[in-house]
């Protein structure tokens, strides 16, 4: 049995989502939560346009920008959530390299939230 077996539904919906966002060139550097809270502050009722509102500045967004099949499941995952009657995502998926990474949607308030930000690595040599 390989890895994807073992994962349930709702682990399957992120991991198809991120699989999708990845192929279509999907790009979000996370900023701090200060710069994060400013930048929804300057226009805070408007709606997602596009992915990066959605998967990277956790804007709510009106029902149809995702396709159909893809909104249902997200939300059948839980990934998904009712926000004053527009949907929010419940995580955030941020790039670094060529990779994706999931973690909780802003703002990271919840005592198991997981925020990924900038961290700087210093190499010796």
């Amino acid at each position: 049995m390989n890895q994807e077996e073992r994962l349930d539904a709702d682990e399957l919906a992120l991991l198809q989502l991120g699989r999708r966002l990845q192929a279509d060139g999907y790009r979000f550097v996370t900023p701090t939560p200060l710069t994060h809270q400013r930048v929804l502050d300057r226009d805070a009722t408007r709606p997602a346009k596009n992915l990066r509102d959605v998967y990277g500045w956790s804007r709510t967004f009106e029902s149809g920008l995702l396709p159909a099949d893809e909104q249902r499941q997200l939300q059948q995952a839980g990934v998904l959530q009712d926000s004053h009657g527009r949907l929010k995502s419940r995580v955030r998926w941020s790039s670094l390299d060529d990779l994706l990474f999931a973690h909780s949607g802003f703002p990271t308030e919840a005592a198991d939230s997981v925020f990924l930000g900038r961290t700087v690595i210093a190499l010796r040599s």
